[in-house]
């Protein structure tokens, strides 16, 4: 019942701002939280990058900032991982498309950037075509 209100009331202020009533693109982050007392053990866990002992919780929303998915797990869960079930969970209750249409920060807390790398041997991903091209033109 509450999604049902929730999606009504994202539909109608987007509609109101001159948008399509269902959202094609979105933005995810994540927050640690500190545990209450009463929440279990079982629940919760340690967030060892912000020393948090507690719960994430990774927030997906539209570009106009309008609340789409919601994923709460045990804070020890790492931030690529975490982001996972809130992806698939967005992609399931609205037309946003993965991963072209999600845009994220970097998981070490730096604004994600476009383009090639600026340090080729720090990047996880291979290196595009042309960087290749450049890198053995050098190399001879």
């Amino acid at each position: 019942m509450t999604d049902r209100i929730l999606t009504e009331l994202r539909e109608q202020i987007r509609v109101a701002h001159g948008r399509e009533p269902k959202p094609t693109a979105g933005i995810i982050d994540s927050q640690s939280v500190k545990g209450a007392d009463t929440v279990s053990r079982e629940s919760r866990g340690y967030d060892a990058g912000k020393k948090i002992n507690g719960r994430k919780r990774f927030i997906v929303t539209d570009t106009l900032g309008l609340l789409v998915t919601v994923w709460v797990l045990a804070a020890s869960w790492h931030d690529q991982d975490g982001a996972k079930g809130a992806l698939l969970a967005t992609y399931a209750a609205t037309p946003i498309r993965l991963p072209q249409h999600v845009r994220g920060d970097d998981p070490m807390g730096r604004p994600r950037r476009h383009g090639p790398p600026s340090h080729p041997r720090r990047t996880r991903h291979p290196p595009t075509t042309p960087y290749l091209q450049h890198t053995r033109l050098t190399a001879m």
